[in-house]
C-alpha cells in the first residue's frame, strides 16, 4: 500500500499493513491524504477515542508529510481539515503526542491552538 510506504519513510517504526487492517476493523477512525499529481505526500489518521469524563476526542494517531514536501503548510492543512471533520462528527477535543525535540510540529501544533497538558522525558501529550 502506497500510504505505508510513504508513512514508513518518514517514520523508522511506521504503520504496517496489518496495522491498518486492525485499525479498520476495530475502532472508528478516519484518514485525510494530501496528494501531488496523485501520489501521497502527507497523511493524517485520526482515532476518535473516549475518555469517561471527557467523552469522545480525536487522537492524532498518525501524521506525517514527506520531506521534499515539508515547509508548503500540508501538515497544518491536514491536522485543520481533520479538526473540521472532528467537528462535523459533533467532536470537540483533540488529542495528541509529540516527540519533545520536534521543535517544528511542536511551533505548528501551537499555532493552531493546541496548549501542552504534560510533558515526559521525550514526548510531549497537546490537547485542543
Amino acid at each position: 500500500m502506497e500510504l505505508v510506504e510513504k508513512q514508513n519513510k518518514v517514520f523508522t517504526s511506521g504503520y504496517s499493513v496489518e496495522d491498518l487492517k486492525s485499525l479498520k476493523n476495530n475502532t472508528e477512525w478516519f484518514s485525510i491524504a494530501a496528494k501531488h499529481k496523485g501520489e501521497i505526500v502527507g497523511n493524517i489518521v485520526i482515532v476518535i477515542k473516549e475518555d469517561e469524563v471527557e467523552g469522545k476526542y480525536g487522537w492524532v494517531d498518525d501524521l506525517f508529510v514527506s520531506k521534499e514536501w515539508r515547509k508548503y503548510g500540508i501538515g497544518r492543512n491536514l491536522i485543520l481539515k481533520a479538526l473540521n471533520e472532528l467537528i462535523a462528527l459533533g467532536i470537540k477535543e483533540s488529542r495528541l503526542e509529540v516527540w519533545s525535540d520536534n521543535k517544528r510540529a511542536l511551533s505548528v501544533y501551537e499555532s493552531i491552538g493546541y496548549k501542552l497538558y504534560k510533558q515526559t522525558e521525550c514526548a510531549i501529550g497537546m490537547f485542543l
